[in-house]
């Protein structure tokens, strides 16, 4: 089954339902999610219950998995680790 494409949380609700949370895939061109059911598993698959840095398009380094943020990549990024 092919996960619905997205670019907000928004988008998620509208197509599969409440709970469903729009999880994105590295890189900024086009800059694209998937809409994933249950943030449950998106917390176990992305960040292992370990906090991660991630490079966001923007330049900007940001966290998952530390209190106060989402457990997983919820806005493009380039990739894994801190920004330059």
């Amino acid at each position: 089954m092919s996960l619905p494409p997205c670019q907000s949380d928004d988008d998620c609700s509208m197509m599969i339902g409440t709970g469903a949370v729009c999880v994105f895939d590295p890189g900024c061109s086009p800059g694209q999610g998937r809409c994933v059911r249950s943030p449950l598993t998106v917390c176990s698959t992305y960040t292992g219950d370990i906090a991660h840095d991630y490079c966001g398009c923007d330049g900007q380094t940001f966290q998952v998995g530390v209190p106060g943020s989402k457990n997983f990549p919820d806005r493009p990024y380039a990739h894994l680790g801190a920004c330059p």
